[in-house]
């Protein structure tokens, strides 16, 4: 059984890297409007209505909604470099 030759390392290499940054891309996407919905809607409430400002759900969902954001952006930022890490040689000449 051989081995991968250096460019399909590479290859391989930017393929996971593309992977990672569109599940990173997906996360803090999904996580990101979800968390702010949280976060501005009290926010919003408490502005539009004169209302008390519902402060615990506001940080309720940037404890449990931000972390899973962050994740996302660490894979984001993981697989660029990643990418940027593997290009070809050829490529930049």
């Amino acid at each position: 059984m051989t081995g991968l030759s250096e460019s399909q390392a590479r290859a391989q290499s930017r393929f996971v890297g593309g992977l990672l940054v569109a599940i990173g891309g997906l996360i803090a996407t999904l996580c990101g409007l979800c968390t702010a919905a949280f976060v501005i809607g009290p926010v919003w409430y408490a502005l539009s209505s004169h209302g008390e400002f519902a402060w615990p759900l506001s940080v309720m969902g940037l404890v449990i909604g931000g972390l899973p954001t962050a994740g996302g952006v660490t894979l984001i930022v993981v697989g660029l470099g990643m990418i940027r890490r593997n290009r070809d040689p050829a490529a930049d000449a």
